[in-house]
């Protein structure tokens, strides 16, 4: 959680320091594009490296050790292609992006792309290394990374941030890259999890490769989609990406709490399926996905109608504007409708992966993906930044609706009905939580902004989830009698 909230910190200097203008655009667009990449490439490791590997170690150390050493060799000269491909087709790939931008501003984004491109090697060796130590159940040095980025970036941002402008951001990049993958590289080999051998195609290697084709069929469908998004919102207003992406990190901070629950339960519930304990890894499942929803049901609420607020207080600050802060609430308030099903999408689809099934939650990935590029061109014309981001909402709901059908078909979880009895209570919940949001909002109007929305904070969360707590607890409580 504290590292968590020092990444929030962060994001708060950089706006206050770089503000949202073109420059930042230029940025953002180049580092999340490069992000993306790195994203799929980590999940895609994340997700089928972890339930082979958890079989290969229980036949043998060793096996796991040649295993891992094939997974870096194969996954280098993968990364490695896709860097090159990105630094040959720069310009055509800036172009792609940002559609509307002018010869010299397309060149300046090209120019990014290029740089950023061979870190994408570092991402990929950091990735096996996290997904190998979280294997073995060390889950902090994983955690650990995001406080060195958020350190070295308000280091950087405060230190050289006025005298070298986003350039700084350039150098925090490289930098806070570098030393996570010493880092995670350190931890491997310091607990004999990680030794460089002679590639061998294996068995394993095989089944690795059979679980990765799919993934990344999914997560390149979730690229086009990021893309397509980036194409809208670079046609509007300048600084509109850069609030978007402001929009995105105040969001991510609740996903990357989600997904931070999702990598321990996934290795939890790996580890269970390999051993035959199917029934108690549906359990768990189903015991996580409902104390969760009951929990982000009042976030949902709080960060919809307090998003203007929220916005203001992370973000309006020197170079970060009035009209900055207007345009962040709008992304927001769109991406608040993806918390709860990102729980459910999140869980099931670990689930899927750790029976060795990456093709179901792909089908159901792609699906959400075309009505999310669907919805962005339908409502972005009327309703702007919160059009794309609601439209993002939506094609997470629709995956998590055909995860919870799939996931029920193939029989990999039992009694999800019990999950679906705590509708009424999910639902008396969220009136809860909208009937106390707009009473606290009227009974502290003349309070600072601040206090206000930390008063309304924790009382609509304290109402909403002390609503639906007893009824999901004494739920679980009959079912383990």
């Amino acid at each position: 959680m504290a590292v968590k909230l020092l990444g929030f910190a962060k994001q708060v200097v950089v706006a206050g320091v770089f503000g949202a203008n073109i420059d930042t655009d230029l940025f953002f667009l180049a580092e999340r594009f490069l992000n993306n990449i790195n994203f799929i490439i980590s999940q895609v490791i994340l997700a089928a490296f972890v339930p082979v590997y958890l079989e290969v170690k229980k036949q043998s150390d060793s096996e796991a050790l040649q295993f891992t050493s094939d997974s870096v060799r194969f996954f280098s000269v993968f990364t490695a292609l896709v860097a090159l491909l990105v630094v040959l087709f720069s310009s055509l790939i800036a172009g792609i992006i940002a559609p509307s931008y002018s010869a010299y501003l397309t060149e300046r984004l090209s120019f990014y792309l290029r740089i950023f491109a061979p870190m994408t090697i570092l991402f990929m060796l950091q990735s096996v290394f996290h997904a190998l130590l979280n294997a073995n159940k060390k889950f902090v040095p994983g955690q650990m990374t995001g406080l060195i980025q958020s350190v070295v970036i308000i280091g950087f941002s405060l230190v050289l941030g006025n005298t070298f402008g986003v350039k700084t951001l350039v150098f925090g990049f490289f930098v806070y890259s570098i030393l996570n993958f010493l880092f995670l590289g350190f931890f491997s080999y310091k607990d004999k999890l990680f030794k460089l051998k002679d590639f061998h195609f294996s068995q394993h290697m095989k089944k690795l490769l059979f679980m990765v084709l799919p993934l990344l069929g999914g997560y390149m469908f979730t690229f086009v989609n990021q893309q397509v998004n980036k194409m809208i919102v670079s046609g509007m207003d300048p600084g509109s990406f850069s609030a978007m992406n402001y929009g995105f990190v105040l969001s991510n901070f609740v996903s990357s709490l989600i997904m931070a629950v999702c990598t321990v339960i996934y290795t939890e519930i790996s580890g269970k399926i390999v051993d035959g304990r199917r029934g108690e890894a549906s359990a768990v499942v189903i015991r996580t996905i409902s104390i969760l929803v009951s929990f982000f049901i009042p976030v949902t609420v709080i960060s919809f109608l307090f998003s203007n607020e929220i916005a203001a207080i992370v973000f309006e600050r020197g170079a970060f504007d009035r009209a900055a802060t207007l345009k962040t609430s709008k992304a927001l308030a769109g991406y608040a409708f993806l918390f709860v099903p990102f729980v459910i999408n999140s869980m099931l689809s670990q689930l899927h992966y750790a029976y060795g099934n990456t093709k179901s939650p792909m089908i159901n990935t792609v699906s959400g993906i075309l009505f999310n590029i669907l919805f962005s061109f339908l409502l972005y014309r009327k309703l702007g930044l919160f059009g794309v981001t609601l439209a993002s909402s939506i094609g997470i709901f629709i995956s998590s609706v055909l995860n919870i059908i799939s996931a029920c078909r193939m029989k990999y979880i039992d009694r999800f009905q019990s999950v679906t009895r705590l509708v009424p209570v999910w639902s008396l919940g969220l009136a809860t939580a909208v009937v106390t949001s707009c009473m606290c909002a009227r009974l502290f109007s003349e309070m600072s902004v601040f206090l206000r929305f930390g008063l309304i904070s924790c009382v609509v969360m304290a109402a909403s989830f002390g609503v639906t707590a007893p009824f999901v607890f004494k739920k679980f409580d009959q079912e383990a009698i």
